[in-house]
């Protein structure tokens, strides 16, 4: 008698999916649920590819998944374009503090966009000082029953938002940034730090 055959994991696979032309702006995804085992972008997400490049970073799969996820963005950021950051579900706070560390002598250098697909939790107070400072972040509609990543629809909300940008880039001069103490900014990344800690 065989033994059974074991089913393939989120882990499997290559922690890094890249597809798309490689001096187009950069759309960096944070996949906590490791779609792309294969090497391949989800289907619906290749379109997006012909004038973007993409980054899909599978979660399950990275050993480390924050500083994994530090070294792809400043690879990325080596090309002086702007980035778009996309999570799902629990990588929408490794995402939103990722942003926060691409300033540079207090202003958003690397990531224009934070999207965020059914983010779990959501950290307000990160999210008020990215906007203070020209970051985009907008929580994406998966439709009255939500859809993974993956989904057609999501791929299109995405597309709509890169292709669309209604929003400027950067905050135009004037415009007042949040408050926020030191030491209370501190305290609110540590906290995220240790939560994803303790979830390895």
């Amino acid at each position: 008698m065989s033994a059974p055959e074991s089913k393939p994991t989120r882990a499997q696979g290559p922690d890094l999916v890249e597809q798309g032309p490689e001096d187009a702006d950069v759309l960096f995804v944070l996949d906590p649920a490791g779609l792309g085992r294969h090497g391949h972008l989800p289907a619906s997400w290749r379109g997006i590819a012909r004038s973007t490049h993409i980054a899909w970073l599978r979660l399950p799969a990275a050993e480390a998944a924050m500083p994994r996820a530090r070294d792809v963005l400043e690879r990325l950021a080596e090309g002086g374009g702007p980035i778009d950051l996309v999570a799902e579900g629990t990588a929408a706070e490794p995402a939103l503090l990722l942003a926060t560390e691409s300033f540079a002598d207090g202003e958003a250098r690397q990531v224009r966009s934070v999207l965020l697909v059914g983010p779990e939790p959501r950290s307000r107070p990160i999210e008020q000082v990215l906007i203070g400072h020209g970051v985009r972040v907008k929580v994406l509609d998966r439709g009255a029953a939500p859809v993974p990543l993956g989904h057609p629809r999501v791929a299109a909300e995405v597309a709509g938002e890169l292709h669309g940008r209604r929003m400027p880039a950067r905050a135009r001069g004037g415009t007042r940034r949040p408050s926020v103490a030191g030491q209370v900014w501190q305290a609110v990344r540590m906290r995220i730090r240790d939560r994803l800690a303790r979830s390895r």
